[in-house]
């Protein structure tokens, strides 16, 4: 579905004629709250963690369709940490918010590199006879990196049979989230995999006279006013002048998971006008997960 086939439901099932005035950054708002609701319950929903079971009812992996349903946040990137070990997670961006605008929970780490003149004897057998021969050869590696807690840190680092190494590193998150530090404290490079923030979405519009006049592409559009109106970062536009408008941004989500999440919009809008009626509706869909 797009933006505004949502927002066109949305308002559908508000009934804003009769229940109340609800404006379209509201509904984007509601919508990315709903999504972040619906991200959070299937990649663990920390408040469903039970006394000796740490997995909750529904988490990431547990099926293959939670994770198709997170397909389109997974991430792989290359990385090089520095010389001092260190990861820095903010070059990792896109269209994201907070310090960290692309980087939101950690999925796997991994190390590879090269371990140079190894052991490479072979055997010939021909005409009976078997040949042995010495060499060496280059071999690639890639090692995961276990990330541990900081009360463990300490015990690794001194431990005479677990301590970190080039070829055994492990990590910790640090710098308020910002950064993984990895040890031992060299340089080290790999490949992380992660899950990103979904795209914040955009019903882009401006409300020319009667009239909402709404950018369905993705890209910047202009249009004519057909009356003075005000853009949304305060511009005034005469009538007859011209004006653009950003590109709308839709949901990133699986077509059968777009409905939970207008549910999840839809119980904060009604929340929000206190309806009870939608209030009511939401609570029976999200139940059934229609």
């Amino acid at each position: 579905m797009t933006i505004k086939e949502i927002h066109d439901y949305i308002v559908f099932i508000l009934n804003k004629e009769t229940t109340g005035y609800v404006s379209h950054n509201d509904i984007d708002a509601a919508i990315d709250r709903g999504q972040m609701s619906k991200f959070m319950e299937l990649y663990g929903n920390p408040k469903q963690y039970q006394p000796g079971r740490p997995i909750p009812p529904v988490a990431y992996g547990q099926t293959q369709k939670i994770s198709d349903d997170l397909r389109y946040f997974k991430m792989r990137r290359q990385f090089t940490a520095n010389a001092n070990g260190v990861l820095d997670l903010g070059n990792f961006t896109n269209s994201g918010g907070g310090n960290n605008p692309e980087y939101l929970h950690l999925l796997g780490l991994y190390v590879v590199g090269t371990l140079n003149n190894t052991t490479n004897n072979s055997y010939v057998v021909a005409d009976g006879a078997v040949t042995y021969s010495q060499g060496t050869l280059d071999r690639t590696y890639s090692k995961p990196v276990q990330v541990v807690s900081e009360d463990q840190l300490a015990d690794r680092l001194v431990s005479q049979v677990s301590a970190p190494s080039a070829l055994s590193p492990i990590a910790i998150l640090g710098d308020a989230g910002r950064k993984i530090q990895l040890f031992p404290e060299i340089e080290h490079s790999g490949y992380i995999m992660y899950l990103t923030r979904p795209t914040t979405p955009l019903f882009s519009h401006v409300v020319d006279g009667r009239k909402i006049v709404h950018n369905p592409t993705n890209t910047v559009a202009t249009f004519t006013a057909g009356s003075t109106l005000t853009l949304p970062n305060g511009t005034i536009v005469n009538a007859g002048a011209t004006y653009t408008l950003p590109g709308s941004r839709n949901l990133d989500w699986p077509e059968d998971c777009i409905n939970d999440i207008i549910n999840k919009a839809l119980n904060a809008l009604g929340v929000h006008l206190e309806d009870l009626n939608v209030t009511q509706y939401t609570e029976v869909k999200n139940q059934t997960g229609l």
